[in-house]
């Protein structure tokens, strides 16, 4: 049985690009570590197939626009992790790693590969219970991931008493969202928002407009900043994003226990709501993995 079972991955780079890439950066379909896999299948250039049929994934989730890397990816992915990092950097870093955390990277690459599966069938209702998924998943290991690389440990303690103590949010995200403020310290991205636009293709600017009122209605707190909501956009500071995700899954889920549940009868298609909504948050979890790579790489230094 192959290893990712029902799913088979090969890589999509040419093979003009693959030959100046480090060995190490090249899918094979043989033993290829889950971190290298789970980065290519976000960068949108790994080769999905399930049961035979294709699966296309060339979405690029670490780019805030969702743009494509091209076959530029081993520079261009390189310079995000920082920007005095080259594929060579990145290759070393892939090869030292290729054993730790197994286990949990081949969770969330599947959970991203069946997120991805929904997606190219329409689906976007069932992809977004793989985005919560996800981030159930990553909540906690990706705080503990980062800190496993302190060799100081006093600093370790420290990180993980702020991570636990000193937020104020008693909320179930309150530990990952005092995670995201620190591993994002004095970085700009704390400053930008999420933006989510509701103008489908094909569809009526009463219904954006509907559609976007809908989700409104469930926000509440500080997800409800003035300027920040519009008649057919919505815009959620990055580091409440991971709220925005859970109010959405209560607000649909959850659906006799709460009064501000997410109206359905208000909504043309469940299907065109979170087909707006997923692919921006599958960036937001991309950019935290990414913050911790870059993390992790500038510890081994």
């Amino acid at each position: 049985m192959p290893r990712y079972d029902p799913f088979e991955l090969s890589d999509a780079l040419p093979e003009s690009v693959r030959v100046r890439l480090p060995v190490e950066l090249v899918v094979t379909g043989h033993n290829d570590p889950e971190i290298l896999l789970l980065i290519r299948l976000l960068s949108g250039n790994l080769s999905v197939k399930l049961n035979g049929a294709k699966i296309p994934q060339r979405v690029n989730y670490f780019s805030p626009s969702l743009s494509s890397f091209g076959n530029r990816w081993g520079k261009e992915f390189s310079l995000l992790v920082g920007e005095n990092i080259v594929s060579e950097d990145v290759a070393r870093y892939i090869y030292r790693k290729k054993s730790v955390n197994k286990a949990f990277y081949r969770e969330i690459l599947f959970e991203v590969l069946h997120f991805c599966v929904h997606k190219k069938r329409g689906s976007h209702t069932s992809a977004f219970v793989y985005i919560y998924r996800l981030l159930e998943r990553v909540s906690y290991c990706f705080p503990l991931i980062y800190v496993s690389m302190t060799e100081d440990f006093k600093k370790t303690y420290g990180l993980i008493k702020s991570f636990f103590g000193d937020s104020k949010d008693k909320d179930e995200l309150g530990f990952f969202k005092t995670f995201i403020n620190t591993v994002f310290e004095g970085d700009e991205i704390l400053s930008t928002t999420v933006d989510f636009d509701f103008n489908l293709s094909g569809q009526t600017a009463e219904s954006a407009a509907a559609m976007c009122a809908v989700v409104k209605s469930i926000l509440g707190g500080d997800l409800r900043e003035e300027g920040l909501l519009r008649d057919c956009e919505i815009s959620i500071r990055y580091e409440n994003v991971g709220r925005f995700i859970i109010a959405l899954r209560n607000g649909f889920v959850h659906n006799l226990s709460r009064k501000d549940n997410l109206r359905v009868d208000k909504l043309r298609d469940s299907d065109d709501l979170f087909e707006v909504i997923n692919d921006r948050c599958v960036y937001w979890i991309s950019s935290i993995l990414l913050a911790v790579i870059t993390y992790n790489m500038s510890s081994n230094e």
